[in-house]
């Protein structure tokens, strides 16, 4: 009897857990649904961009000095002329001050000069042509010798082989035949040491001419500069060249007062009074107060970008975000190799951009944000990238069709931002779930959209 209440009891339980697990199963879950609607989408990029002035006209010391005054300091406006800085010019004065003073005295060195250089050129062919003398006499001395020992080894040769028939005869003895051989060997060995002899007397001969060709042509040289001041048929110094260092000397005076080239802001002007400029230092930059933006951007966006497009240029004032429309002006022909912000090695293209509108408050360095739109798509569904998943291999999404859950087959478009454009089984009006934890549902069961 007891067994019989037991199992009666066990009965129950079972029952009563699988009403409750009925119960669970048929009531609804709650989840976030997107409303499959038409849309016209537009994939954008975003890349970074610096403020530039259009026109930029570098300003560079032209004669090396020290600063004596400064008038302009940096970011204040000039006009084309107005002086910048004055490099101090004591020195090119007194310099100027010599010339005129020596003129005589110059004449005179000028022509010491001359006559000691002329000396020396003599000098060089007077020793060339006693050296060239000395090494002729020894080669054709070594060339003689050598013919004489040619002949001695020719008669030697011979009786070295005449001998070395005789001695396979018997009719001479071993050692005349060696002292034949012993003969020849000499004769070899001198006419190698005078063929090196020879050879090293012709490459003297040779450094002998090229070291004189050389001294000869720096002071033929010499002496054209020399004559070029010295008018020769007078002997009186040549006023053209003088004439020539002053008015170098008063060019660089000039010179040293440096002046805007143009009207424009001044820019990058980081020079103290006292310091010390060399030839070529830039000064300042001096702009204009038309910008531009540089851009790069990858070159994969590049293609579809062309000159004449818009853009929005976004960047931040104070407490604002401030969007202004811009245009693309240039787009370079080239990819430029640049390292991303992770360290990757990025091929990038230059885009140069401007707007109508004033970017207020923004100089040049400053930076922005450029939205580049690459294509519009238009009449397409989206869901959130989180709403796709696989189901035997094939792209899917849940849908809510009478408060269940219905799978419907996808095919998968490009992605723009977290979207992804979707076609296939979905229609306009489909709710689509859109829950991060996909794989807890399934077909069949109840839900409601939230």
């Amino acid at each position: 009897m007891v067994k019989k209440y037991k199992l009666v009891a066990i009965i129950a339980g079972v029952i009563l857990c699988l009403l409750g697990g009925a119960a669970y199963y048929l009531k609804p879950v709650t989840v976030a649904v997107k409303t499959i609607t038409s849309e016209n989408l537009q994939q954008t990029v975003i890349e970074d961009g610096e403020i530039k002035p259009v026109d930029s006209y570098a300003i560079f010391s032209e004669v090396a000095g020290n600063i004596e005054t400064i008038y302009v300091k940096d970011g204040q406006w000039v006009k084309e002329g107005d002086p910048l800085l004055k490099l101090n010019t004591d020195a090119l004065e007194l310099n100027k001050s010599i010339l005129e003073e020596r003129l005589d005295a110059t004449i005179l060195s000028l022509e010491s000069q001359l006559d000691q250089l002329r000396n020396e050129l003599a000098g060089v062919e007077q020793q060339h042509l006693l050296m060239s003398q000395q090494l002729d006499t020894e080669l054709d001395n070594q060339t003689l010798i050598l013919e004489d020992l040619n002949r001695q080894k020719m008669l030697a040769d011979q009786d070295l082989e005449e001998g070395q028939v005789l001695f396979k005869e018997g009719g001479l003895s071993e050692d005349l035949l060696n002292t034949l051989d012993e003969v020849v060997k000499s004769l070899n060995s001198q006419i190698q040491q005078l063929e090196n002899g020879i050879n090293s007397s012709k490459q003297q001969m040779a450094s002998e001419e090229t070291s004189y060709k050389s001294n000869q042509s720096f002071l033929t040289t010499q002496i054209a500069l020399l004559e070029g001041q010295i008018d020769a048929s007078s002997g009186e110094i040549n006023m053209e060249v003088i004439e020539g260092e002053l008015t170098l000397m008063n060019d660089q005076i000039e010179k040293s007062l440096i002046t805007a080239k143009k009207d424009g802001q001044v820019t990058e002007f980081l020079l103290e009074e006292g310091m010390s400029v060399g030839l070529g230092t830039l000064i300042c930059n001096l702009i204009n107060e038309e910008q531009k933006i540089d851009s790069y951007i990858y070159w994969e966006d590049a293609l579809y970008l062309e000159e004449g497009m818009e853009v929005i240029i976004r960047y931040q004032r104070r407490e604002q975000k401030v969007e202004v429309p811009g245009k693309i002006t240039y787009i370079s022909p080239t990819a430029y190799k640049q390292v991303s912000a992770l360290g990757l090695e990025e091929e990038r293209v230059k885009v140069e951009i401007q707007s109508d509108e004033v970017l207020e408050g923004m100089k040049p360095g400053y930076k922005v944000d450029i939205i580049y739109r690459l294509m519009s798509i238009n009449d397409v569904f989206t869901v959130p990238e989180t709403a796709v998943m696989k189901i035997d291999g094939q792209d899917a999404v849940y849908v809510i069709e009478d408060d269940k859950v219905v799978a419907k087959e996808i095919n998968k478009g490009i992605e723009i931002e977290k979207d992804i454009v979707i076609s296939g089984e979905v229609n306009e009006g489909d709710r689509v779930i859109v829950e991060l934890d996909l794989e807890n549902y399934s077909e069949g069961q109840r839900v409601k959209a939230k």
